[in-house]
Parts: C-alpha cells; structure tokens; sequence
C-alpha cells in the first residue's frame, strides 16, 4: 500500500494493525501476526472440537498444517497445528555448514596433497551424515534421500572403478 510516495507496512488480515513478529502459513504463505495466527487458529478448533491437525486459511480457505516465524537468515521456526513447537530441522552442523557456503572461498584444505596421497580412499565413518547434512544445508530440504542416495552411489561407484 503506498501512499505520497512512503510505503506503509502491511496489515494483518485478523487484526488489520501492522504486522508484529510476521508469520505465514505453510501452503498458501498468507502473512499474519503470529500471535494473531496462532489465535485465530486455536479457535477455529475450538469451535468445531476439533482435534485436527490442519486449518484452512482465514483468506483463501486452503489447507495448512503449520505456521512458519521467526525468520533468521536461512532458519526459521515453526508451530504445527498440532500443537507442536517445532524449529527448523536446521541444526547447528547446518548453519556453520551454510555459513560456510555463503562466505568467501579461502584456502583452509590442501586439495592436492590430499588427492596425491589417495586420502580419500581411506573408510570414513561419518561419510553418510555429513553427505546427508551437506546436502540439505545446500537445498534447505530436510527430505533429500533421493539425492543423497544417488551421490552416495556415485562415490561408490567411483570406489569401485579405481579399484
């Protein structure tokens, strides 16, 4: 909404004041206050005793089973409808892992020594949670078992042909 040139801040559709701590629901992305959100929707089941784990939106009337707040760079929170408090399946391997990828590239591995004394031939035992980890801190998808299956099999598959 724009008015002589300045931007006001968008409306809560329940309350109709500014947006505080901004939350949206999890299918439609619909914006509401979250205290407002969480209200409205702990009363919906209320009315209709309903031990539901799902609500339709207040604006378009499609189906939503969280409320995702508290956004902090790439993590976020979330409440299940439920009643469940859940934060972002992003532990803190994630964002040191993200803060990684998203900083300056810098020299802290020697990549050739590495490769020349076949290092990587070696078992590692933490292979499969830091590939998983890697994997979804890069696509932000807490489900990546398809990908990480296939690159776990092309590395076996790389093992085997060098062999």
């Amino acid at each position: 909404m724009e008015t002589s040139g300045r931007t006001e801040p968008e409306a809560c559709p329940i309350c109709l004041d500014p947006l505080q701590r901004e939350a949206y629901l999890d299918r439609c992305f619909h914006a509401f206050c979250y205290h407002c959100i969480v209200n409205w929707s702990r009363f919906i089941k209320e009315k209709y005793c309903q031990s539901a784990t799902s609500i339709k939106c207040p604006l378009c009337k499609v189906e939503n089973f969280s409320i995702v707040y508290s956004f902090y760079g790439e993590s976020f929170s979330r409440f299940y409808l439920n009643g469940a408090s859940q934060d972002s399946f992003f532990t803190s391997g994630h964002v040191f892992r993200l803060q990684c990828y998203n900083s300056e590239p810098g020299n802290i591995f020697n990549v050739q020594q590495y490769w020349k004394h076949q290092r990587y031939r070696r078992q590692n035992i933490w292979l499969s949670s830091w590939l998983r980890r890697e994997i979804q801190t890069l696509t932000k998808e807490e489900d990546v078992d398809i990908i990480f299956h296939h690159v776990l099999g092309v590395i076996e598959a790389f093992f085997r042909r060098s062999d």
